[in-house]
């Protein structure tokens, strides 16, 4: 059985064989980071698949819990493994990821006023790129009507 596979059959077993797995499925992304052109997504994708064919079951909800944890870890960079080399516990990785997501998401403000400036600057170029005469009528109700949006009248 792969190692993979194996945490994924602890997951289905019991609460102690699944603090036990989400420190094995840590251990496993840890290690296989480490081989150069590993894809650990694919490697469980692959255990999954497995898992499905021989027991005929779904995958355990929590290994399913854990898998996403992990993945958007690995996504943010968020370290797995504390200085002393252990497995870090599955809410304090969760937490740091929603941390970094959070810092990484602008406010909603900045996300507004770049809107505004992507959608003034398509219309600019939509009104200079037009022919003579040409849609650039469109173009100016099309920015008229983007500033009333925003600005009101």
């Amino acid at each position: 059985m792969s190692v993979a596979l194996d945490v994924i059959v602890k997951y289905g077993v019991g609460e102690k064989a699944t603090n036990d797995a989400w420190a094995d499925l840590v251990r496993f992304a840890t290690h296989a980071e480490g081989i150069l052109g590993a894809d650990i997504l694919a490697d469980l994708a692959e255990a999954e698949k497995a898992f499905k064919e021989r027991s005929g079951q779904t995958l355990p909800a929590a290994y399913r819990s854990a898998k996403s944890v992990l993945k958007n870890a690995l996504e943010h960079g968020v370290p797995l493994l504390s200085d002393n080399g252990t497995p870090l516990g599955k809410t304090a990785v969760s937490k740091e990821t929603t941390a970094r997501k959070k810092a990484a998401t602008p406010d909603k403000e900045v996300s507004v006023f770049g809107n505004i400036i992507s959608n003034i600057t398509s219309c600019k170029l939509a009104y200079e790129s037009a022919p003579d005469g040409m849609d650039k009528d469109a173009a100016r109700i099309q920015l008229e009507t983007l500033f009333s949006t925003f600005f009101g009248d």
